[in-house]
């Protein structure tokens, strides 16, 4: 099977290729009025393997046994998508796991230690999970729903808009929040309704009757947990599910800043992402969002039948993963059991995984950089600087709860690898995306120090965390605390 990168990439690979062309080390030259400047032109890193927030590839795990099966792709992976039944994480009123199960902290704890991040969605409806998934102590409580099931399993599910789940599910999602609003620790959390959480089938939605008299709709409902979710977390970005419930209701969230970022669950599969709604998606990127992707089918080598009416084989629905990925302008991609991450290590790991990784979400780097051959100790500068994104998709920096915190910064370092002095310019890089060259100028102060001789370094730094360089960039050479990227040696004037 052939296929072809759509236009937006083979744009983002023609001003890449523009841009190499022209890379140096370095190059000084006069100024207009007799002042030499120096020029820095930093090396795009060919074996990049970046691990950045809100982007990469995304690895499924709920204990720490099944983390360790993933251990060989970890090293591609920024993130641990974990997605839990409401019911392990509150089995009891007021009983939550992070507070009560070992199991579960230690399972965070290692996620972290891993150097991972979370990403975290807990569902509510128990159809297809043969495990009750709502805790009982709602219906105990006096929640109205509904039951299903066959002879071998039976399940409750409350009904969306009565007034116990809604207080009894707002009390849980606060309690979360104030464990888990932690950036450090969790990427993005996701609204959780619906069948497995995908914000569909949505009861009492779409006006279903019951015989307790209770109906809704879709918008309802999800306006009401948007809001919940919106006012709960104040730092970690929020999720939802597109294309599934009331597209409507989600994007007017995304308009009003009450969602952070889109999540579709329906990569490769022409059924559940045609063309149209792939257009849909690249239109919401086009106006600021970003999206995390999961591939739509598990245990691909041994479960065929579910994309084979689809792909003649295994190598065309890999493909097929990879170009819905660039075509909605992705930030990350999911691995969806061991199973898969053995398949794709084996046998796509030069073809998927490293790809993959290189060209996911936001890419970014200076390509070049111009500054005063020899500033004065103390004064200001203007420094030139021209950023690129090597990236498909967006670095959500312009998202409510993020807001604008990462912004572009310049270190001078002695030859003890002490930042003797930083500076953080206004410059932040929300709408740096694929195909396009970002140039402006940016003041920055020079250290008054007695030290002749320091290197000045670039970073992108995080204003909610002491200004600290927080961002990898796309670059080769040496780094100071691994985000500081030297650009090379600059002599000061007293």
């Amino acid at each position: 099977m052939t296929t072809r990168a759509s236009p937006a990439v083979w744009l983002l690979r023609l001003v890449l290729a523009a841009c190499a062309a022209s890379w140096i080390d370095c190059s000084a030259s006069a100024g207009a009025e007799g002042g030499g400047t120096i020029t820095f032109s930093p090396a795009l890193d060919p074996k990049r393997l970046l691990h950045n927030p809100a982007c990469g590839w995304v690895i499924y795990a709920n204990s720490s046994r099944e983390l360790d099966e993933y251990a060989r792709v970890i090293p591609f992976a920024t993130v641990v998508h974990i997605r839990v039944p409401w019911s392990k994480l509150e089995p009891t009123e007021g009983n939550y796991a992070w507070n009560n199960d070992p199991s579960f902290e230690s399972f965070v704890k290692e996620i972290r230690r891993q150097g991972l991040r979370i990403s975290l969605r807990v569902f509510v409806d128990s159809e297809d999970i043969r495990t009750q998934v709502t805790p009982l102590f709602m219906r105990d409580a006096g929640a109205h729903g509904y039951s299903g099931g066959n002879k071998s399993f039976t399940y409750w599910n409350p009904y969306y808009d009565d007034p116990v789940f809604k207080q009894k599910w707002a009390q849980f999602v606060h309690a979360m929040a104030a464990r888990y609003d932690d950036p450090g620790m969790v990427d993005w959390v996701e609204l959780g309704l619906g069948k497995w959480g995908e914000m569909h089938t949505l009861w009492p939605a779409r006006n279903h009757e019951t015989t307790d008299g209770y109906h809704g709709s879709d918008a309802a409902v999800v306006q009401w947990d948007v809001d919940l979710f919106a006012q709960s977390f104040k730092k970690v970005l929020v999720a939802a599910q597109f294309g599934s419930a009331d597209d409507a209701a989600m994007d007017q969230a995304l308009k009003a800043g009450t969602l952070d970022i889109i999540r579709r669950d329906a990569f490769a599969s022409p059924l559940w992402l045609p063309e149209k709604k792939k257009q849909y998606f690249a239109k919401l990127w086009e106006r600021g969002s970003a999206m995390m992707a999961e591939n739509c089918y598990f245990n691909i080598e041994k479960w065929q039948s579910p994309w084979l009416p689809f792909y003649p084989g295994l190598d065309a629905l890999v493909k097929g993963y990879l170009r819905d990925a660039e075509e909605c302008h992705a930030n990350t991609l999911s691995i969806n059991t061991h199973a898969d991450a053995d398949t794709y290590f084996e046998e796509y790991k030069d073809s998927l995984l490293i790809p993959w990784s290189r060209e996911c979400g936001y890419q970014l780097y200076p390509a070049s950089i111009t500054l005063p051959e020899h500033p004065v100790a103390g004064s200001k500068i203007d420094i030139a600087q021209t950023w690129c994104n090597a990236g498909v998709g967006r670095m959500p920096n312009a998202s409510p709860r993020w807001h604008h915190k990462y912004h572009v910064a310049f270190a001078w370092i002695d030859d003890h690898d002490t930042v003797v002095a930083s500076t953080m310019t206004a410059a932040e890089p929300s709408n740096w995306i694929a195909g396009q060259i970002f140039s402006f100028t940016e003041s920055v102060t020079v250290p008054a120090t007695e030290q002749r001789s320091l290197r000045v370094a670039v970073g992108i730094v995080d204003t909610s965390a002491k200004e600290q360089p927080s961002i990898q960039l796309a670059l080769a050479g040496p780094r100071i605390a691994d985000t500081w990227y030297v650009l090379g040696l600059v002599e000061l004037k007293p």
